[in-house]
Formats: C-alpha cells, sequence, structure tokens
C-alpha cells in the first residue's frame, strides 16, 4: 500500500445523496449492508476493512464526488463502479 490518493469525480446527475452512493456501493459488493466497517455521515462514507483491510472515504460536494483510498486500484474501480452517477474529472495522488 502507498500514501492516500484522491480521485475527484464530476457529478453527471443534478440529484445526488449519499444514500444512493451507498446503494451502488452494496450494488457492486463493496459493503454489505449495515456493514458495521462503513460509517455514514452527512455528505460522506468512510469504510475500513475488506479482504486487503483497505481504506476509502467518499464525500459528496456540490457537483463532485471525492473518493480517497490507501489503494490505488480501488480509486479507479470505485470510480468505475460510480459512473452512473459521476465521471472522472482529476486524480490528485499524494
Amino acid at each position: 500500500m502507498s500514501g492516500i490518493g484522491t480521485v475527484k469525480l464530476e457529478l453527471v446527475r443534478e440529484v445526488v445523496h449519499v444514500e444512493g452512493i451507498l446503494d451502488l456501493l452494496i450494488k457492486g459488493c463493496w459493503i454489505e449492508q449495515n456493514d458495521h466497517r462503513c460509517t455514514v455521515s452527512h455528505g460522506q462514507i468512510e469504510f475500513t476493512g475488506g479482504f486487503h483491510d483497505s481504506f476509502f472515504k467518499i464525500t459528496l460536494q456540490a457537483n463532485e464526488l471525492l473518493i480517497e483510498s490507501d489503494s490505488p486500484w480501488e480509486l479507479e474501480v470505485l470510480a468505475e463502479e460510480l459512473k452512473e452517477i459521476a465521471v472522472k474529472k482529476e486524480i490528485i495522488t499524494q
């Protein structure tokens, strides 16, 4: 694993809610329904755990999503998973 990387996505839908993002993550098998490793707060989803004990955070902002992860692979796959609601705008590495 490396440092935390970030991908910025531009929303393609006018109305996006954290609950809708959570539904896409459950549908894509990223997390399970009522997963104790996942924290959902106003405008943000955080997950720590999984097969590789990884971390990701998705933050909903005005007209964009920010995905942060300690895994470059997860950044790419999460961005693809969320293509239904957002398109990749910028990759920010740290």
